[in-house]
C-alpha cells in the first residue's frame, strides 16, 4: 500500500488528490502517509549512511586502475547484493 502511494506519487507524477481519489481516501491521509515514509527513509539513510558508502567505492573505483570491464563487474556485483 505504502509502496504504491510512493510510486504515484515520486515516479508517476500523480497529485496528492489523485492519489486520494484513487484510493477512496483523504488528501490529508496521503500526506500523512508519504510524510511517515519519507521520515523513516531518512532514518534509515542515516543509520546505514548508504548513499555516502556508493559514492566512496564509486570514487575509488574511479582512481583504481582497473580495466573498464572488471569496473563494470565489481559494479554488477554490488548493485545484485542490493
Amino acid at each position: 500500500h505504502q509502496q504504491g502511494i510512493i510510486e504515484d506519487y515520486y515516479q508517476d507524477n500523480l497529485s496528492l488528490a489523485e492519489i486520494a481519489e484513487n484510493l477512496k481516501i483523504s488528501r490529508a491521509a496521503v500526506f500523512s502517509l508519504l510524510k511517515r515514509v519519507v521520515n523513516k527513509l531518512e532514518f534509515y539513510e542515516s543509520k546505514l549512511q548508504l548513499l555516502e558508502k556508493k559514492e566512496k567505492l564509486n570514487k575509488l573505483l574511479d582512481k583504481a586502475d582497473l580495466s573498464e570491464k572488471l569496473k563494470e563487474e565489481i559494479i554488477n556485483l554490488l548493485e545484485e547484493e542490493r
